[in-house]
């Protein structure tokens, strides 16, 4: 049965509670400075920070504390061979005709994201051979593929480009 609040500080009260029953965090969040302390409230990361990206990128760490996924843009033409970091978002531009990605060895949980544009021919795409992707995956001309690897795992999304 939802609870019923008689006043809207009982409200941001209990929200108070389950902000801090969710984080084990202790401080005192008062209902009159109620949006500033939630701002003030720290993370679970072994720093006590919050993170958050421009573009509102946000990922759980291994630990349960919050990191930023980055990004970072690769712009070139022809055959391209790029070592992929865990919990890096690459975006791959220029007229590719090949990607051989090959992955940057980890312990634990390990997230692999990129994307790139095939154009007029078809990129060759090559993964590590541990890597398994979807059956009968292959790249297509004039489209956009994001492809994200969860332990060795691929997962592809695509959309016609113009």
């Amino acid at each position: 049965m939802p609870l019923k609040h008689e006043t809207i500080t009982d409200l941001f009260t209990d929200i108070a509670d389950a902000i801090r029953l969710k984080t084990g965090v202790s401080i005192p969040i008062v209902a009159d400075d109620f949006p500033d302390a939630i701002g003030d409230i720290p993370g679970n990361n072994s720093d006590g920070s919050v993170y958050q990206d421009s573009d509102g990128y946000i990922i759980l760490s291994t630990e349960g504390g919050i990191s930023v996924m980055q990004e970072i843009t690769i712009t070139t033409d022809g055959a391209v061979t790029q070592q992929l970091s865990p919990n890096i978002l690459y975006h791959f531009t220029g007229n590719l005709t090949s990607l051989t990605i090959t992955l940057a060895a980890t312990q634990g949980l390990a997230y692999y994201h990129f994307d790139f544009n095939s154009g007029s021919t078809a990129v060759t795409l090559s993964l590590p051979n541990t890597v398994t992707m979807p059956d009968n995956f292959s790249v297509d001309t004039s489209l956009r593929y994001e492809i994200d690897i969860l332990n060795n795992f691929g997962t592809v999304q695509s959309w016609s480009i113009s």
